[in-house]
């Protein structure tokens, strides 16, 4: 596919805005040389690689919530409805979404995806009494300011409203990461975005679900990555 991909990139004129082809290929390694081909793809590919570890787990995630949660759920299909009927859903039409939207951030704030960030240390610090060294390799546990109550009242209490106006929890600097920050942050985020709202559009639109049995509560099970373990719901028709 990347072959293809790579192939036809630029033939159908110049872009002015750069995508991920144009900043591969324009990526230097530490000596200066250009990327070889190979990697410059192998770049390229990752935010698609990245896109579906978040997306199939981030899509199960939050159609469980919706479904323990019929109010929410109501909200949610109403503003599909009015969407989907309205016109085509483009990336306008999912920007009326707030509700989906923010079911989708609450998924990511109590349900993380990527538990912990490995980055390599440039310079020696002490952190919480601790000497860490340059070049030693650590794991940043970004998920854990989202459980800090002074960020996110009631923390473990899924709340979709949290991340909607007047409350807008999120906007506390760096206590929301579900993708990192900073220049290192996951290149896989936009398209998750964009893929996993219109997956949920497609969902909620095509079908009703049920969780049978309505008392059973999810598992969760790193393999690699967090996600839910052995979810299956009922699909009904309209």
């Amino acid at each position: 596919m990347m072959d293809g991909v790579f192939a036809a990139h630029g033939k159908s004129g110049e872009c002015p805005v750069h995508d991920q082809i144009d900043l591969a290929r324009r990526a230097r390694y530490a000596d200066g040389r250009q990327l070889s081909e190979t990697d410059a793809r192998a770049n390229t590919y990752y935010s698609y690689v990245m896109n579906t570890v978040y997306t199939n787990r981030l899509c199960a995630n939050m159609l469980y919530a919706l479904l323990k949660d019929p109010a929410l759920l109501a909200r949610a299909q109403a503003e599909v409805d009015a969407v989907c009927e309205a016109g085509p859903v483009d990336l306008l039409a999912l920007r009326r979404l707030p509700v989906l939207r923010a079911t989708m951030r609450e998924a990511l704030r109590l349900y993380p995806i990527v538990a912990g960030i490995p980055r390599h240390v440039k310079q020696d610090f002490e952190f919480g009494g601790y000497q860490i060294r340059s070049g030693q390799k650590v794991y940043i546990a970004a998920s854990v300011t989202h459980v800090l109550p002074e960020f996110f009242p009631n923390p473990h209490q899924f709340d979709a409203d949290r991340f909607l106006p007047p409350r807008d929890e999120h906007h506390h600097p760096r206590a929301y990461l579900p993708f990192g920050a900073g220049a290192h942050a996951c290149m896989g985020a936009s398209l998750a975005t964009l893929f996993t709202l219109t997956t949920m559009v497609g969902v909620l639109r095509a079908a009703r679900f049920a969780i049978d049995p309505a008392s059973y509560v999810v598992r969760r099970v790193a393999d690699p990555m967090p996600g839910p373990n052995g979810f299956r719901v009922r699909v009904l028709p309209f």
